[in-house]
């Protein structure tokens, strides 16, 4: 993957480690030596920790619904004013 694709895709690949190992090389040069490259490149990679993190949220909030309903005998969490 040539880091000049698209930036999202260099971002997903490098948070999920499975950039290689050129690329990466490739990829540290380019943000060192390019600033407008490196701020979309660290936005990119803050927006999809975010959207990662989201989700995870919420499916622990599902597990633990499940797990109430399930200690409850309730499908319907009580509410916590």
């Amino acid at each position: 993957m040539s880091i000049n694709n698209n930036i999202w895709e260099v971002a997903e690949a490098y948070l999920a480690g499975t950039l290689p190992e050129a690329d990466i090389i490739e990829l540290k040069s380019r943000l060192e030596s390019d600033t407008e490259f490196a701020n979309e490149f660290y936005e990119s990679t803050n927006l999809i920790k975010s959207f990662e993190g989201s989700g995870r949220q919420k499916r622990f909030r599902a597990m633990l619904r499940d797990i109430h309903a399930k200690q409850t005998g309730s499908s319907k969490p009580r509410q916590i004013h």
